[in-house]
């Protein structure tokens, strides 16, 4: 185990040491097997600080049983330690700092993701098994439609209910000490209460057939009129978002005088009211975390001030003045070696297709083929970095629907044919995940400002910093995706989305970073702990983005 060293039995003798064993696990409400209390027994007796060893032991065996049962609608066997988790656990706390360096960086795409549903009984997530008969389909049947925004409610009524003016107080019946808290109506509980009271709601904007908007929760529905908002929060309200509002009830209709965004918390506590998962990452090793674990992880995060992520949007491999000023950058980078490139669509000036306007097939793959043979002049990046490229909503693929597929292997295997064997490269889904030690980063291609913007079912309020300085759009749209906890709060119809995928989509726990790739101008932003910023077009000016985990900087840097 990493810390401990090898030293003799000491005055323990085993059967001492098996009874500690035994009552650590009785005190933290967990049984263990005999073969799993033998193999710890063994791991102990190799150590000189048996109490301190013991202790970091079995707080990451008790993380990981809780991760492994939260994984589980029903679970028999929740808290029996057998011996595949101690050795899962041991094999983990023994890994040296070399070994954690070689997995600090994990790429997940959006289909290796894990479902996830809240239980609101037990009062916290767990991961559903994927059906054999849905692997390797993007389909899934009705009913999933309906879960989808079920889901999306469920988790933002959880969080809700953990900010400070909306929690309930901790003993019914009590005086509430703090006359400032707000009380939620349900929709169902509006059905015969006194017109022209005020009331706040919780629920799904939405827009049925009669070209009315409503207001939906997972019991009840009203029409709302929305024409005398007289407060709007920051942020930019669409169908398909799910708002706080406040007004009254009148003539069967909701009179709506403020609306807002339910209000995000921060990724620690989350995750700290999630019982310490992180479970966007589907395996134990990465999701699982104890406390011993997740320092040593942050330690290591902090060293790595060499470590820096090159980003880049709208990579047109078809414009020979692009090409040139990939060579200049990978000339320029090659002696510090990035870890990682990322290079995100569109990969081609005019869209893909058959068409006179249009690149065609073999046009797209020598392109390829094209970078693969300038990236080979550079051994450098060859042998130190890794290339990971996001498509963007006009490259091929699957439909203009998200999650986006990666870019067929027809396409990418031009690159690799032109690339040594010894080079790492990855074609991954769009959106997709990066995790570097402790932290997510999230990375998103779509031009989401404008369709937001057009989208929007109210004006975007013209809001002011306390500085007096104006909110800009691109932080209404910033704040909107947190508090949404989603990175596409639109309606099917206008952006769809594979049902049975949702879950990839979301923005719970808040990431760390959010890189929202976007045909826009370069911004950055700091909202609720999470450093959110867009490279820029890199054609328009040759203009990217460096990123450096261990100081979380980014730095906006151009080719001149």
């Amino acid at each position: 185990m990493a810390g401990g060293r090898l030293g003799s039995r000491g005055a323990v003798d085993d059967a001492a040491l098996r009874r500690k064993v035994q009552r650590g696990f009785r005190l933290r409400g967990l049984s263990v097997q005999v073969d799993a209390c033998d193999a710890l027994v063994n791991v102990l007796a190799r150590e000189t600080e048996q109490k301190k060893a013991l202790k970091v032991l079995l707080d990451a065996i008790k993380v990981r049983l809780r991760h492994q049962d939260g994984n589980r609608s029903n679970s028999r066997n929740s808290g029996l330690v057998d011996i595949d988790i101690v050795s899962a656990v041991v094999a983990d706390l023994s890994k040296d700092d070399n070994d954690l360096m070689q997995e600090a960086i994990v790429l997940i795409s959006s289909f290796a993701m894990p479902e996830v549903k809240y239980n609101p009984t037990r009062r916290q997530f767990y991961a559903l098994p994927k059906s054999p008969s849905a692997k390797g389909t993007l389909h899934a049947n009705a009913a999933l439609k309906c879960g989808l925004f079920r889901e999306r409610y469920t988790l933002l009524f959880q969080r809700l209910m953990r900010h400070p003016l909306f929690a309930p107080p901790l003993l019914a019946g009590m005086p509430e000490a703090d006359t400032t808290r707000v009380e939620l109506t349900q929709l169902e509980a509006l059905v015969g209460t006194e017109e022209n009271m005020k009331h706040c709601l919780l629920g799904l904007l939405s827009r049925l057939e009669d070209e009315n908007y409503y207001l939906e929760d997972l019991n009840g529905r009203v029409r709302v009129d929305l024409s005398s908002v007289a407060e709007c929060h920051v942020g930019m309200f669409t169908e398909g978002c799910i708002v706080l509002v406040e007004g009254v009830l009148s003539e069967g209709i909701f009179r709506v005088q403020s609306l807002a965004s339910p209000p995000s918390e921060t990724r620690a506590k989350s995750i700290s009211a999630n019982g310490g998962d992180e479970f966007h990452f589907g395996n134990d090793s990465a999701s699982a975390v104890s406390a011993h674990e997740s320092r040593r992880l942050k330690a290591l995060e902090k060293k790595a001030t060499d470590t820096m992520f090159v980003m880049l949007s709208d990579v047109h491999l078809d414009s020979p003045v692009v090409f040139s000023k990939l060579r200049e950058l990978f000339a320029g980078c090659e002696p510090l070696c990035p870890p990682v490139f990322v290079f995100m669509g569109n990969f081609t000036q005019k869209p893909f297709g058959v068409g006179a306007t249009q690149c065609r097939p073999e046009e797209f793959r020598a392109h390829f083929a094209r970078l693969g043979k300038l990236i080979s002049e550079f051994p450098g990046l060859v042998k130190y970095s890794h290339f990971i490229f996001v498509p963007g909503p006009l490259d091929p693929g699957s439909a203009n629907v998200y999650p986006r597929s990666p870019i067929p292997d027809t396409f990418s295997n031009a690159l690799g044919e032109n690339l040594p064997q010894s080079a790492r490269y990855t074609f991954t889904t769009n959106p997709c995940r990066i995790k570097f030690y402790t932290q997510e980063i999230v990375l998103f291609r779509d031009d989401i400002v404008s369709k937001m913007r057009r989208n929007c079912v109210v004006q975007p309020s013209e809001s002011f910093h306390a500085d007096g300085k104006p909110v800009q759009l691109t932080e209404h749209l910033v704040q909107t995706l947190i508090d949404q906890a989603h990175l596409s709060p639109l309606p099917i119809h206008v952006r769809p989305t594979y049902w049975q995928y949702d879950a990839a989509m979301r923005l719970y726990p808040t990431p760390d970073v959010l890189i929202l790739a976007d045909h826009y101008d370069q911004y950055y932003w700091n909202y609720n702990a999470s450093d959110v910023f867009n490279p820029g077009s890199f054609p328009t000016d040759f203009s990217f983005v460096v990123y450096r985990p261990a100081s979380r900087e980014v730095e906006f840097s151009k080719i001149e």
